[in-house]
């Protein structure tokens, strides 16, 4: 009997399984018929070993589709999930790739993803990579480069695209960085696709996480905001901060222009964007573009002019320049009218709704010759308050005052609310907003009279 040569695949883990003809031992054999089947089985031992790490199983492989295949039987142990396989065919070439399912009914089938190439249907053969299933320690490594060039030596033979390496840095990098695994050659690092890394992506002793897309290695777990990003801009020009996130900065923000100037240009502020500022009592007040903010939400307007807001925003109009007060309001027991003194701020367009409440500060500086004035709010041509600011009892004094008044609730329209002025004697040498006869600046400057007011839900 001659024993014709055969690959390992055929032989059984069962002994008295090779006793057939088939597996080359039969019962009753020659002693020629011996020594050729020992020679038969040497060559079929050296050709597998040729193969490593490959093993083929032996199994019938049926096509099922590019990326998967099925087998006879429960083989989901040996055709495990991260298991590395090749597969032989006259149209499909030789591929490999990982499985990443084996499930088993009345077939196991198991699907691949192919490191490149694709499954034909025909005659296949499936060869397993031997030794354990790959869980990705193989690929956690340590970095035993420098800043910006990063090397380890992981468990990969090749660079093909998929492979995925962790490796713990040993520095941060400082701007564009590379990657060399095994020797294989120095390949870039980047984030988001294609972008190269800026400094502090790579964080000293951190984890990084990169997988190789066949050109680049793709930085995976980047900072969510890089400082040095943030600090230079984009392109050098701006920042943009987008989307209703809530960023918290823990320090100094120091802004640039797009000339790189050490003071900032302009900041843009797009439409509907809230612009929130909160008052510290520690300090007298906010510079915002040459303009005083005094208060929590309120603008010193040098002209006079009225800021409108929406609710719960401040709306203020006020007045700097010094003004004569030129009428009275009479002592006749009426009630202040809107025709009555002179009109010295007004705020138009108020719109409140049903239910809503307007918070009003009103006031006035003034300077006077032993003369007391009112102060009055009104609402459209409604009298809602009265403040007497009585004066010093000497000459050329200077006397301020003012109030906080709330309308609750006078119902849904737009309204105009506005304050009127006027002596409750002589109006000789009586002024709002003067300088006083020595030529100092009245309250130390800070001279102003007028309104401010906000809609409260």
């Amino acid at each position: 009997m001659t024993i014709a040569s055969r690959n390992i695949s055929t032989y059984s883990t069962t002994p008295i399984e090779n006793a057939t003809s088939a597996s080359g031992f039969p019962e009753g054999m020659l002693h020629a018929e011996v020594n050729d089947g020992v020679r038969s089985m040497q060559a079929d031992l050296r050709g597998s070993f040729e193969e490593l790490p490959w093993f083929e199983h032996g199994d019938t492989i049926a096509y099922v589709s590019a990326t998967s295949f099925s087998v006879s039987g429960d083989r989901t142990a040996t055709y495990a999930p991260g298991r590395r396989v090749r597969a032989d065919g006259s149209t499909t070439g030789t591929v490999t790739g990982r499985i990443t399912s084996s499930l088993y009914t009345t077939l196991t089938t198991v699907t691949v993803l192919w490191d490149s190439g694709a499954l034909q249907n025909e005659a296949l053969r499936v060869w397993v990579a031997t030794g354990k299933v790959l869980d990705g320690s193989e690929f956690y490594v340590a970095d035993s480069g420098v800043a910006n060039a990063y090397a380890v030596t992981a468990a990969a033979s090749a660079l093909t695209a998929g492979l995925r390496i962790w490796f713990k840095a040993a520095n941060a990098n400082t701007g564009a960085a590379t990657l060399n695994v095994n020797g294989l050659g120095a390949k870039s690092i980047v984030k988001n696709v294609a972008d190269a890394l800026e400094a502090g992506d790579i964080a000293a002793n951190q984890v990084a996480d990169v997988i190789y897309d066949g050109s680049n290695f793709v930085l995976q777990n980047p900072p969510l905001l890089n400082v040095a990003s943030l600090r230079r801009g984009k392109d050098d020009a701006e920042v943009q901060i987008s989307g209703g996130s809530t960023v918290a900065l823990g320090g100094n923000v120091v802004l640039y222009g797009e000339d790189h100037a050490t003071l900032a240009k302009d900041i843009h502020f797009r439409s509907g964007t809230d612009i929130k500022l909160l008052w510290d009592d520690s300090d007298d007040h906010f510079d915002f573009n040459g303009n005083d903010i005094t208060e929590v939400g309120s603008v010193k307007y040098a002209d006079g002019s009225t800021q409108t807001g929406a609710n719960g925003q401040w709306q203020l109009s006020y007045v700097t320049a010094a003004t004569s007060i030129t009428t009275t309001f009479p002592h006749d027991d009426t009630t202040p009218q809107s025709s009555e003194g002179q009109e010295i701020a007004k705020i138009t367009g108020v719109v409140v709704a049903a239910g809503e409440q307007v918070e009003i500060h009103y006031e006035a500086a003034c300077f006077g010759n032993d003369q007391s004035v009112a102060l009055v709010l009104f609402r459209d041509s409604t009298c809602l308050d009265t403040v007497i600011i009585d004066s010093f009892a000497s000459t050329d004094a200077a006397f301020k005052g003012g109030t906080i008044f709330i309308d609750d609730d006078p119902g849904a329209d737009t309204y105009t609310y506005s304050v009127r002025i006027g002596s409750l004697g002589s109006t000789s040498g009586t002024y709002y907003n003067a300088r006083n006869n020595s030529g100092g600046g009245l309250f130390n400057g800070k001279s102003r009279s007028g309104l401010k007011l906000r809609i409260i839900k």
